[in-house]
This record gives structure tokens, sequence and C-alpha cells, in this order.
């Protein structure tokens, strides 16, 4: 603005008639230059192209304004047409100057070299007037802003157009290698993925990647020379540009993350970073641009962050405890319910090996445990935390498995704990219900065992002494008979009360075996027919005639379990009917089974009773009734089809009967050829009977017993007995006499039966005599005992007279 003075004291002295028109008019036209020139500088042009040549345009114009106007303040200090021509030239060749200056600074330092340098040594030794020399100082002092002008018109003109190179200097020439090496460079970084460029201190693109070009759409020939607010996508990126301009200033490097609005790369996820570069010839700063597409590196990273988060979120809501250990045995991650737990914050447990948090000794116990897991091995161990505030300890059950860092692959260990504090409390509460159960089971086989005996013992006498009568019944009068009859019956019913309750317990307590063969179903239904037509009898029910669909159906069961159970079938038809019912019992051949069926026409079951009608010691709406019985018969018969492989079941409806079924698998009967099936053994009869001479001893503190043996064994000519009520009064008698045969009871006094066995056993003159067990305990511990340790035979009381002659005779024949 230095001209402004000048130009308005033109004009004002023009306005006065101080100074020629000529004078006045070259002031306004620099006056109309700096105009442009203050309106150039003051408005905010736009950064586009067509801003950018406006600009210029506008610039270039001002600039020859202030040529003209030089060249005509010259020209009016020429006031004699004298004027050497060197002057005039001179003149003249000023104003072209700045014209030329205007489109191009060379031919503008051209002109003035080669024109008006000859011309001013012309003037000045020709001998120049005052007015010449004033007119080229006015002219020379207009070049201050005119040279601001062209500044400008050069920073515009840079933005529009390709600039040389960053140094001016002509290239060297290259070598062969070096121009190989140079094609190398072009080809790598024109082959390369990442879109590379390179920005001067003037924000001015020098150089840039086929890559560039692809995601710009720009060509490398339009980008070069090109400022760098006006390429799409980088030049509009507020960050981007920012960390353009801080890299340059600061020489560090920076980076941008996000999207770019290219055309090429709308949508993807781009990291450009600027890395600051400096020209090794001029030492003019700049910065490399490289960015890079991580679009698909930020969704998996994305991914892998939000499965961290879920996982660590899991971990959190894991409602047990949790944690992970390198293999130095550092927490590398705990749980918030562990640090509870625990009574320990986070910060006590991350980064900190085990020793340092919880001490060496569970450090030592640790370490062989965490090896195993990080070799592989799932491994399981119980830990108790204390509890917190001085609460109850907490139990817990950790689990070690291996693991993979997703980020380093390193093997990490991770344990997780369940609080198992509850689930000990139950087992404990368990183990004590056991105990006591296991109490109540002992207490329940002593009771057992303690009924049977002392039951057993009475009926011992029943039943013994009335079989004996029985072999003499004709001696009797028929009314003396019609009591012994009822006597036994009423004696059998009751160990048969006592044997199915025996029996079931020994199922409960898996202890009943059965003995599975081929057993022909008709042979069965006619021995139960024949031992329960008295009963029918007696209820005046009829029992029909039994039907089957072939009469040699077999199927594989135990023969006397078999016979029990279709007994109580026909003995409940029987007791539950009413008088002048049926009851008929059938069997078919089903696929695989062998289905045998009772039916009655009693008044049938309610589905609510069907359901409670196989439960022990349930007798539905007998209980109030005169059934007799104990509500264990239906319990057992399905304990022992069970355990025959068998179903049983009822079919039922209120009024119409029942008809109860039992399913067994079918079985052929192996016969071999040549031979008849083998009859059955009848047993001993006194008339049958040759004289015996053995001796038999007989070891019985109960003197009724004792006088039951006598009487039975009297059946058998020949045989002398002895007996002994004291077991050393026995073992005595024994090694003085050496008898055939030991009778023993295993209740005694001071030493019981095993006892005196074990003594009998371990004498050489009484080792080999046969023993024959007779007890009223009739456990099923008791008789497997007794067998085991080689009793020759176990009987239980009350005594059958035929078994028990039977046995006799067995171990007294010669072997």
């Amino acid at each position: 603005m230095l001209g402004l003075p000048w130009a308005l004291v033109c004009l004002a002295l023009g306005l006065q008639g101080g100074l020629p028109p000529l004078t006045m008019g070259m002031g306004a036209l620099t006056l109309l230059s700096l105009l442009l020139w203050a309106g150039l500088s003051c408005r905010r042009w736009p950064e586009s192209q067509g801003g950018i040549s406006l600009q210029l345009t506008l610039v270039r114009a001002a600039i020859c304004l202030h040529g003209l106007a030089a060249s005509g303040v010259a020209c009016s200090a020429l006031v004699s047409p004298a004027q050497p021509l060197a002057l005039t030239a001179l003149c003249l060749g000023a104003g072209l100057g700045w014209v030329l200056l205007a489109f191009d600074s060379r031919a503008a330092l051209a002109w003035l070299l080669g024109l008006l340098l000859p011309a001013l040594a012309l003037l000045l030794s020709q001998g120049g007037s005052t007015a010449g020399l004033l007119g080229l100082m006015l002219s020379a002092w207009l070049l201050l802003p005119a040279s601001q002008l062209w500044q400008r018109r050069q920073s515009l003109r840079r933005s529009q157009s390709p600039l040389p190179p960053l140094t001016h200097r002509p290239p060297l020439p290259l070598s062969t290698a070096e121009l190989d090496a140079l094609k190398t460079y072009e080809f790598v970084l024109n082959n390369i993925s990442d879109i590379v460029s390179v920005v001067d201190e003037h924000h001015i693109i020098r150089s840039v990647n086929d890559a560039w070009c692809r995601a710009t759409g720009v060509s490398r020939e339009i980008a070069l020379g090109r400022h760098n607010n006006s390429i799409p996508g980088f030049g509009v990126d507020a960050a981007r540009v920012e960390a353009l301009r801080a890299c340059i200033e600061d020489g560090k490097q920076h980076t941008v993350r996000g999207a770019l609005n290219v055309d090429g790369l709308k949508g993807r996820v781009i990291d450009t970073t600027y890395h600051p570069y400096i020209d090794p010839v001029t030492g003019a700063r700049g910065a490399v641009r490289v960015s890079r597409d991580v679009t698909e590196h930020e969704v998996a990273l994305n991914a892998l962050l939000a499965s961290q988060a879920e996982q660590r979120l899991l971990l959190e809501v894991f409602p047990g405890l949790c944690a992970c250990l390198d293999p130095e045995l550092r927490y590398t991650f705990v749980n918030e319910r562990l640090a509870q737990a625990s009574c320990r914050p986070l910060s006590q447990w991350m980064g900190r090996t085990v020793a340092e948090v919880v001490g060496p000794e569970k450090h030592a116990f640790l370490q062989p445990l965490v090896q195993r897991a990080l070799q592989g091995e799932w491994v399981h161990y119980e830990s108790s935390l204390p509890g917190a505030k001085g609460g109850p300890q907490v139990d817990t059950l950790i689990t070690l498995a291996r693991g993979t860092d997703p980020l380093t692959g390193e093997p990490r260990c991770y344990a997780f704990g369940a609080d198992v504090t509850a689930l000990k409390q139950a087992q404990a509460a368990l183990l004590q219900a056991k105990d006591e159960a296991e109490r109540a089971n002992r207490a329940k086989s002593l009771f057992l065992s303690s009924m049977s005996h002392e039951l057993r013992t009475p009926l011992n006498s029943v039943l013994g002494f009335g079989q004996l009568l029985e072999a003499e019944a004709e001696a009797l009068t028929p009314q003396h008979r019609l009591y012994l009859r009822e006597i036994l019956r009423g004696g059998r019913h009751l160990l048969a009360l006592i044997n199915d309750l025996l029996d079931l317990a020994r199922i409960e307590a898996d202890r009943l075996a059965v003995s599975l063969e081929p057993v022909m179903v008709s042979e069965v239904v006619e021995e139960c027919r024949f031992l329960i037509q008295p009963l029918a009898e007696r209820h005046q029910v009829q029992l029909l005639p039994p039907t089957g669909s072939a009469p040699d159906h077999v199927v594989q069961a135990d023969r006397t379990r078999l016979r029990q159970v279709l007994l109580n079938l026909l003995s409940n038809a029987i007791k539950y009917n009413h008088a002048g019912g049926t009851v008929h019992i059938r069997w078919a051949r089903l696929e695989g089974v062998v289905r045998v069926e009772v039916q009655d026409s009693g008044p049938g079951l309610s589905a609510d009773e069907q359901r409670r009608l196989f439960q022990a010691f349930e007798r539905l709406s007998a209980q109030h009734g005169k059934v007799e019985g104990a509500g264990i018969g239906l319990a057992l018969s399905q304990r022992l089809v069970g355990l025959m492989g068998g179903e049983i079941g009822v079919q039922s409806q209120p009024g119409e009967g029942c008809l109860f079924w039992v399913t067994l698998p079918h079985a052929q009967l192996p016969v071999p050829e040549g031979s008849a099936l083998p009859l059955v053994a009848s047993p001993p009869t006194p008339a049958s009977t040759q004289a015996l001479d053995h001796t038999v001893l007989y070891i019985e503190d109960n003197p009724v017993n004792t006088m039951l043996m006598e009487a039975m064994l009297a059946r058998l000519p020949g045989l002398k007995v002895l007996t002994a009520a004291q077991p050393h009064h026995g073992l005595a008698l024994a090694r003085q006499h050496k008898p055939d045969l030991i009778l023993l009871d295993i209740q005694l006094p001071e030493m019981d039966g095993f006892e005196v066995f074990r003594h009998l056993q371990e004498a050489a003159s009484t080792r080999d005599i046969p023993v024959i067990a007779v007890s009223a305990s009739a456990m099923t511990q008791d008789i497997e005992r007794g067998r085991r340790i080689g009793f020759a035979s176990y009987l239980t009381k009350p005594l059958d007279s035929q078994q028990l002659l039977q046995a006799v005779m067995q171990n007294l024949a010669p072997h």
C-alpha cells in the first residue's frame, strides 16, 4: 500500500490543476490497482478451481495497471521534447516490463536485463534531466506494492498448475543400477495396496502412487502440483488436514482413523498416517501420507473386543468363582465374586502370584495341579474359603482347565470354582440319613430276626407235635382230627405270613436269589389248584377248570417262587370273592412270553385302589373286613415276578371283578433222548425205612424242642439219639461217642452254634462228622453264613418232619 499516498497526491493536484492530466490519470490507475488488490486481500475466496482462476486473473490485471501507471509517471516527467531517445525507450520499456511480470517472472527479468539496464546506462551517460530521474524513482517506488501482488499471483498459480520439483537444481545423471533401483521403487510403490502421497510444507501434492489415483479418481497429471485442500476427501477432512499440518510443524508421526469421503473408499474405515519428510537436497519439510483400508481389521477387532466384553460379562455374572493364571502362577484375571468370597479387593489379585496372594503353601499345592492342567488335563479338587465377616467357611469345588490368550497365544490356566457349601451340607445330611437308615435297617433286621426266632420257636412245638399227631390220625376221633386240622391250618398260615415277611425283607435287602429253570405252566397250575381247593370250598367259591392255548407251554422261572405267586393270586381271588363266585385260571402264548391270568367275580377295584394295590402292607378295603392277611402278598409277588424277568398287573372295574396277569419269558423244556423224566422221590416213611444202626447227637437248650426232635427221630427205627442242653456238654459227648450225625441249634447259651461248629472242626476226632444246623434264625445272612462255614444242611424251625427225616437219612447214607 506504499503507492496509496502518491496516488492521492496526484489526484488532489490534478483536480487543482497542479499536474498534467496524464499524471493525474496514472495516479487514478494506481489507485484503481490498489483498490483491486485490497479487495483480493480482504475477501475470502473459495479454494475451488474456478475461484483460484478468478483470483489469478484479477491479480494479473492489478499488476498490469501498476505497470501502466509506472510508465505513465515516467513519461509525464519528460516535459521537453528534446529529451534523449534513450529516456523515452526506458519509460516505454518499464511499462512493458510490468506487463510481462503479470504473466511470467522469467520473461520480465530477461526484459529488464536485456533492455532496461542498457537504456538506463545510456541515459546516465548522456546526462538525464531531473524530471526523467524523478519519473524513474517514482516508478521504482511502485515496485513494492506490485511485488506483493506478484507473490499473491505466484501462490495462486501454484494451486492451479504444476510446479517444478522440490529442488530447482538440474537432475544429476544416474547410473544404470540407480535407474533400475528407481524403477523397482516405482514398481513397488505403485503395486502396493496402501494409498501413498507426498505433500510439501505448502500443502502441495508432490507425488502419488497408483492406489491413490484409483481411490480418489484423480489422475497423477492433474494431482501433482495441486494444493492438498483441492483434493476431495483428503482436503475436506478436518482431522486429516490438521494431522498434516501438525506433522509438518512438529516433525512427528500422526495417525487419523475414520471414513474418507472419496468415491473408491466410501463406507470403508481408513487409517491415514503422516510421516515427517525432509527433502535431502533443499531441506524443505513435507510429509509422506500413507492411507490403509483397515475395514476388515476394524470389523475383526470390534468383534474381538465385543467377544472379550461378552466373555468378561459372562465371567462376571458367572455364579461361581473364576480366575486365570499364567504359567508362573500369576493372576491375570479374577472375577468380582472370587474377590468378595476371599475378602480381598481385586487390586490385591491382579498381576500378583499365588504365593503373594495366599501364601507359599498354597503355591506349592497349586503348582503341580496347574502344570497338569496346562498339559491338557482337567483337574478337580476341593478347597475352602474363609467366610465373609467371620461367617461360616465356603466350600468350593475347583476345576482347572487349559486355555490360550487370544491376543498373545500364550497358555493360560483357567480356574472355575463352584460354591458347594449347600451340596456338602446336603451330603453330610445324606450321610447322616444313610447312617440313620442303616441303623434303622439293622434294627429292622434285628427285629425280624428276633421276631422270626421268637415266633418260630413256639410254632415249632405247635406244628411239630401237630405233625406227630397227624401221622397217627387213625387213632383220633373225628372230632379230634377236626381240631388237629384247624391247629395245623392256623400254624401253617402264621408260618406263611412269617415267611412272606422275611421274603419281602430279603428282596428289599437284595438278598433273595431265584433259581431260574424251564418250568411247565400246566404242572404248576395243577399243583396250585390242588393246594387251593380246600380254601375255595371253605369260601364256597367255584374253581373253574384251567384253560390254556397249549398244555406244554414252558416259562423260564423259579418253580417254587412261581407257585408262591400263583397261590397268592388264587388265594386273593377266593378270599375277596363272594359266596357262589367263580375263579378261572388260564394261560396263553404271546410274542416271546407266556401270559397267565387269574380272573375272579369279586367286587372289583377302583382306579385309586389299583394304584395302591402293590404297596406293602396295603390291604385296601379289607383292612376293616374279615379277610385275613398282612397285605404283603401282592407286593412280594410283584418283586418275585420282577426277579424272574417278568411283569405282573391287574385289570378291573368296580363291580366287575379283577383280572390279575403275569407274563414270564418263554422257554424250552429240555428232555434227554431215551430217558424219561425222573419221578420225585417220596419222603421216607417208617414202613419203608430199614433199621438204622447210627447215633445222632442233638444239642439244644430248649427241652420242648428236644422232646419234639426225639419224637420225630423215633420214626426211624434203630436210630440212637443223644441230647445235650449245654454247648460244652455237647462237645464232650461228641468227642466221647463220635456220633454219625450232629443236629445243632444256633441260639445256645454261653456259646452259639457257629462257635460250637468251629470247635468241632478244630478237633481231629469230630472234624469229619456231618453237622445239620437246626435253628429258628431264618434270616438270609444266617442261612448263607451256615452254608459258607460248612454245615451239611440248614433246617429252619418250625421243622417239617418229612424234610427233617429226609435230611437225616441223606447224611447218614454211606458215601
